[in-house]
């Protein structure tokens, strides 16, 4: 593969697997319970990554003014890979994917001001609007009294999703990719 295009075959993998992760967690969610396939996911990350940081020799320890911002970027994780995956078990995917983007793009706007103390402009409130707009036009929203709490989860798992990108951009810039 050509050095030219790895950024956007990556792009386009980490698309397709996003992507597939709410068909996945309808077909398998209450035959293979979220531990054991959390369990086995971050096992299978940890030996991959790992082994990858001690053949590049890309880890480095991390430094107490870090330990912050790891931790705020791992709860944010947490908390959106639990959020989604019980959403998806309860609701439709589209429906899924529309309140977890829609919470996320706000959570993103949200987190820009406090983080970076970013300014909205009225191009900025102007791009928000037309992408609510485009969303609603795209995704099939149905929510009842029997499924308030899973969309409840789902717009939770999408306020804490732009955390985990936010607060990486604090953390000092001495570990590699593959470490963060």
């Amino acid at each position: 593969m050509k050095t030219k295009y790895k950024g956007e075959f990556a792009l386009l993998s980490a698309a397709i697997l996003y992507g597939f992760f709410g068909v996945f967690s309808k077909i398998i969610s209450f035959h293979l319970p979220i531990f054991y396939q959390s369990w086995v996911r971050n096992v299978f990350a940890v030996m991959v990554l790992g082994i990858a940081m001690l053949i590049l020799k890309k880890w480095k320890p991390v430094a107490s003014k870090d330990h912050i911002w790891f931790f705020l970027r791992s709860v944010c994780g947490f908390i959106s890979f639990i959020g989604i995956y019980v959403a998806f078990t309860g609701l439709d995917i589209g429906t899924t994917f529309f309140l977890s983007y829609a919470a996320s793009v706000v959570g993103g706007y949200v987190l820009g001001v406090i983080v970076f103390k970013e300014k909205l402009t009225r191009n900025g409130i102007l791009s928000f609007a037309l992408a609510f707009i485009g969303m609603i036009f795209v995704y099939r929203v149905n929510v009842n009294s029997q499924t308030l709490f899973f969309a409840c989860l789902a717009a939770l798992a999408g306020l804490f999703t732009p955390g985990w990108s936010a607060f990486s951009k604090n953390i000092s810039a001495t570990y590699s990719n593959l470490q963060l």
